[in-house]
């Protein structure tokens, strides 16, 4: 299962770093992307997906022996209670170490689709690009965890009211004896199918935030030469003040009123009205020397 999720992660970041890497979107993608992204992963990169798969089912190998340990400690009675606190603060750090991986796994992912790179340096790459953008896939991370949430809750919530309105319009709710089983049932269903969506729409989020730091990392030099639009630039870097907005939408402010004053900056050559002035109050205090 794992390889099969890892094949599915690979082909989905392969074909969307393909789509932002286009300069003619319309013209070059279509059909045609999707299924040289799915071969180019079965062909190209099923060694990284074998080998990132290998690590998780390790710790997961782990993590049921560890279990298996913690059923037999509880069964006998002898058993201490610091040997029972000791698997119980192991599992948790499996645990833990299982999510990291399975996070480090797919931003891995993303940089073999985008470079091509093998799991072991692509997995390297990916650790230290989250170190340096730890400000902005933390941000993401929050909104699409609270984005896909919000959109399971919705589609399951709405797939129960569709089926129970259709059921009642069609009368079938007098032939059944209970209906809250078909809609525990489509509840289930309807969560199953959300969620499998939302892990598509999670893996394109995280694929478009790495090839735009890819992006701007390549193009440091030249902004506009960038592969992102305008609006992408304006919502990924919101964080700087919109550096990268054209001068189309740049607003320009006005200095306040307090700061337009007839003195010049300091080091600024003296105006020719300032100049004038200042050669007639000579005349003046000359005049008046005895």
């Amino acid at each position: 299962s794992e390889f099969i999720v890892a094949v599915g992660q690979i082909f989905i970041a392969l074909a969307i770093s393909t789509w932002y890497f286009t300069r003619e979107k319309n013209k070059s993608i279509g059909n045609r992307t999707v299924f040289t992204s799915f071969f180019t992963t079965v062909f190209y990169h099923s060694g990284t997906a074998a080998f990132g798969s290998l690590v998780i089912a390790i710790i997961k190998t782990i993590r049921a022996i560890v279990s298996y340990i913690q059923k037999k400690a509880n069964r006998v009675k002898r058993c201490r209670k610091l040997i029972k606190v000791i698997l119980c603060i192991i599992q948790c750090c499996l645990w833990c170490i299982e999510k990291c991986m399975k996070f480090l796994n797919k931003n891995a992912y993303v940089q073999t689709a985008i470079f091509g790179y093998s799991f072991c340096k692509a997995a390297r790459c990916a650790f230290f690009l989250i170190l340096r953008n730890i400000a902005r896939i933390a941000a993401l991370s929050i909104v699409s965890t609270f984005v896909l949430l919000l959109g399971k809750i919705i589609i399951t919530a709405g797939a129960a009211l569709l089926f129970y309105i259709v059921i009642d319009y069609y009368g079938i709710t007098n032939q059944v004896d209970s209906i809250y089983g078909p809609i525990i049932l489509t509840i289930i269903i309807a969560y199953f199918i959300a969620k499998m969506f939302n892990e598509i729409w999670g893996m394109a989020m995280t694929t478009i935030l790495q090839c735009f730091i890819a992006d701007e990392e390549i193009y440091q030099s030249d902004k506009d030469a960038m592969f992102a639009g305008p609006s992408l630039k304006a919502i990924v870097s919101n964080a700087s003040k919109g550096k990268f907005l054209q001068d189309d939408h740049k607003v320009h402010v006005e200095p306040p009123a307090s700061s337009k004053s007839s003195k010049p900056p300091v080091g600024a050559p003296p105006s020719s009205s300032s100049s004038s002035s200042d050669k007639q109050q000579e005349d003046v205090q000359v005049e008046d020397l005895p």
